[in-house]
């Protein structure tokens, strides 16, 4: 198993330390070999074909706005499309191809108290401090302070069995 954290063309904001509070990163245990990237032009229509297998609107779409998560033969396994705001940075979708959605591979994510709800109507659940895998451990400690200073909230480790 390999700990690895996506970066996202934005500042490296996808699993960054928090700098901006809305922002919420994820960490996975994955048993495959997984690299993330820009997308580019060429990405678009596997982009496109996972947008649609989800039914959700394919317009408009900008590849460079993309990471990507992709297999070591180059197959493109999900992806985040993040985008640039006046003041902060918006998640505008993630989907990761059906067919590895079911590994059993736990995910664990961070985010701010105040969005603890939509991850637990995703089946995630709240880990106590003793509970967050010491390689996480300082990452969280030091966000607990960045999110308490920036959003007047406090920071929270949630985690999804497979």
């Amino acid at each position: 198993m390999q700990s690895l954290t996506a970066r996202s063309p934005i500042s490296g904001l996808w699993s960054a330390p928090l700098r901006h509070t809305a922002h919420t990163w994820v960490l996975c245990e994955l048993a495959t070999d997984l690299s993330f990237r820009v997308a580019t032009p060429s990405d678009a229509s596997a982009i496109r074909s996972l947008i649609l297998k989800e039914s959700m609107n394919p317009l408009g779409l900008v590849p460079e706005r993309f990471t990507v998560a992709v297999s070591a033969d180059g197959t493109l396994l999900g992806f985040g499309q993040l985008e640039q705001k006046d003041s902060y940075v918006e998640l505008r979708s993630m989907i990761v191809e059906p067919s590895v959605r079911a590994g059993s591979s736990d995910v664990l994510l961070t985010t701010i108290g105040s969005r603890m709800r939509f991850y637990q109507n995703e089946g995630f659940h709240r880990l106590s401090l003793k509970e967050v895998p010491r390689s996480l451990l300082f990452e969280v400690l030091a966000g607990t302070v960045v999110a308490r200073i920036a959003a007047g909230d406090e920071l929270v480790v949630m985690k999804r069995t497979s």
